[in-house]
């Protein structure tokens, strides 16, 4: 959730944009890495749906002390934890402990998608901070084109098990 709706403002077009890049962060935080070839074929032939109480994917961690204060506490005090997170002067400090988590969940998978998530997260999460949380859908867009058009042709270096 966006800073303003876990405070109480008036949700906005503003709040749509920010809790996506809290989406975006967490994606990269939930996951170990892309599955080998042989467990994203068995989770294709099952449809991608976990069966009841088979437990934790492999894959699948959680998330690093960074980021879990986002799940616990009172709506007014995830708000604070994040404001503190984006301000101009613990930005950085966000920026080095996602480094490290990312680093450790992602680079024995490639050193080229490591540096690839770091530096789409990163570059998301500085606009972000440098414009108070008041970034507009044009802006987000052009930094997620920037990333793509910077890594195109990258998804061919890694496993893809399927003929369709």
């Amino acid at each position: 959730m966006s800073i303003g709706v876990l405070k109480g403002d008036p949700h906005t077009h503003f709040d749509d944009i920010e809790s996506f890049l809290y989406v975006l962060v967490l994606f990269f935080l939930s996951y170990k890495g892309p599955l080998e070839a042989d467990k994203l074929m068995e989770a294709r032939v099952q449809g991608f749906i976990q069966p009841v109480g088979m437990g934790r994917l492999p894959h699948v961690t959680t998330w690093p002390a960074m980021v879990e204060p986002w799940r616990s506490g009172t709506f007014a005090k995830i708000s604070i934890y994040k404001s503190g997170l984006l301000s101009a002067e613990h930005c950085d400090d966000f920026i080095d402990a996602y480094l490290s988590n990312i680093r450790a969940r992602w680079e024995h998978v490639s050193q080229s998608i490591s540096r690839a998530i770091l530096r789409l997260v990163c570059d998301c999460w500085m606009m972000f901070s440098r414009q108070r949380r008041q970034v507009t859908h044009r802006q987000f867009i052009e930094v997620l084109e920037t990333w793509l058009t910077q890594y195109a042709g990258e998804e061919g270096n890694y496993v893809y098990p399927f003929d369709d």
